[in-house]
């Protein structure tokens, strides 16, 4: 098998590249290359996979296709999220498999998931009617020599993290919190970990945040808004409850300068309501490869609902306002969010149920302007993700790794 000397960076999506921007960059463009997972990837959509493939050409970066080189070739080190596996016939999953089709399935045509959820905190459906034959496995390790697990974003499930199988897969663990690194020190003992921080938020470029002015035609007398709702919690919804919350924010775009940045999976995985987003006459922002944090500098208020969005919000120390769905009780239950960080974080923050709707444009100033809620802001900043002045730099632990240090 070829062995590859570059520094390789898995990409499952679009958005990762935005995620390894931060550190890639530290790098010459010589001594990395990406790896595009092509392979039984259902989340890579056509249109995602020709983006990549576009911003890397025009970028100049090196690439190549898991599918081309799987079995074929080896790197040195690997950098990935840990997003995606492969599928793999397991015995075990085959008898998981007729549970999750018989009474996995028949728990779900009852309509007994939520009940189960709420009574007992789990969940019996093994998968349901959406379960697979094969079995989810990593491939990391089968293609590269030291593999380093990547944050994959900030949102975790502090029950089930991390992933048992990425035990075997990752050699080291980069991690974004206090909550992270205590999580997999304690499942993986004997793993290395290193606290980075969120490495997608490091930059402050006032140029680029400057060029996002114009190119939205920002009003300088107005305050800004950032709104970025998370793509799962919309597909539960209705259409009648995606329209109120387009008039929602059509409200607060008479005011102030909002941007809504819809989740790019939604153009793919609900084309009616991206539709509704486009019509709506809302300044949107659908650039794949966007660098968020310029987005989240730019906002005096950020509206979220569940998600990583959340808790980015207060990595950067940003008011956050969370908007409340329509049965959005049920779907916190559905999607095990009682133990998830961005279901436990959001009852410290303000909820749009907190706020009579009607008044909510005269009350946002005061609102965006409350310094006792931006130090509470502060406060869960430093619970969650600690002194970033402590903070180890992903570029020199790579460095570290690549040049076979020992000294972990």
């Amino acid at each position: 098998m070829k062995k590859e000397i570059k520094i390789c960076f898995f990409l499952n999506s679009a958005r990762e590249i935005d995620m390894y921007a931060n550190v890639y960059e530290k790098f010459s463009k010589e001594k990395i290359i990406f790896l595009i997972n092509d392979y039984d990837n259902k989340t890579l959509f056509e249109e995602d996979l020709i983006n990549i493939k576009n911003f890397l050409s025009k970028n100049e970066f090196s690439y190549e296709f898991l599918s081309t080189i799987h079995g074929k070739k080896k790197f040195k080190l690997l950098i990935s999220t840990g997003d995606l596996s492969i599928k793999k016939f397991k015995l075990k999953n085959f008898f998981k498999y007729f549970y999750a089709k018989s009474v996995g399935t028949l728990i779900e045509i009852l309509d007994l998931k939520i009940y189960f959820r709420k009574k007992f905190n789990r969940d019996f459906t093994a998968g349901g009617s959406k379960a697979e034959f094969l079995s989810d496995e990593y491939i990391e390790k089968d293609i590269s020599e030291h593999t380093v697990k990547f944050p994959n974003g900030l949102d975790r499930n502090i029950k089930f993290f991390p992933n048992k199988k990425w035990k075997n897969n990752f050699d080291y663990y980069l991690t974004a919190s206090l909550i992270e690194d205590r999580l997999i020190k304690k499942k993986f003992p004997d793993k290395k970990t290193f606290l980075i921080g969120y490495s997608r938020f490091y930059e402050k470029n006032i140029y680029e945040e400057k060029k996002l002015i114009k190119e939205f035609n920002f009003d300088y007398s107005k305050k800004n808004i950032y709104c970025s709702p998370c793509e799962w919690i919309m597909l539960s919804q209705n259409k009648s409850s995606i329209i109120k919350f387009i008039s929602f924010l059509k409200k607060l775009d008479k005011k102030y300068n909002l941007i809504l940045r819809p989740h790019p999976k939604l153009r793919y995985t609900k084309p009616e309501f991206f539709k509704l987003f486009k019509d709506s006459n809302l300044k949107l922002d659908l650039d794949p490869f966007r660098k968020l944090q310029y987005l989240f500098n730019l906002a005096d208020l950020v509206i979220a609902d569940f998600g990583s969005s959340v808790l980015e919000a207060i990595y950067l120390k940003k008011k956050i306002l969370i908007y409340n769905w329509q049965d959005e009780e049920n779907q916190r239950y559905k999607y095990d969010k009682m133990n998830c960080l961005d279901g436990l974080v959001r009852n410290k923050l303000v909820n749009t149920k907190d706020i009579d709707e009607e008044k909510i444009i005269d009350h946002l100033e005061d609102f965006i302007s409350d310094e006792s809620y931006q130090n509470k802001i502060v406060d869960v900043n430093l619970s969650i993700f600690g002194d970033k002045q402590k903070y180890a730099l992903p570029d020199k632990i790579l460095r570290e790794i690549y040049d076979n240090k020992t000294k972990f």
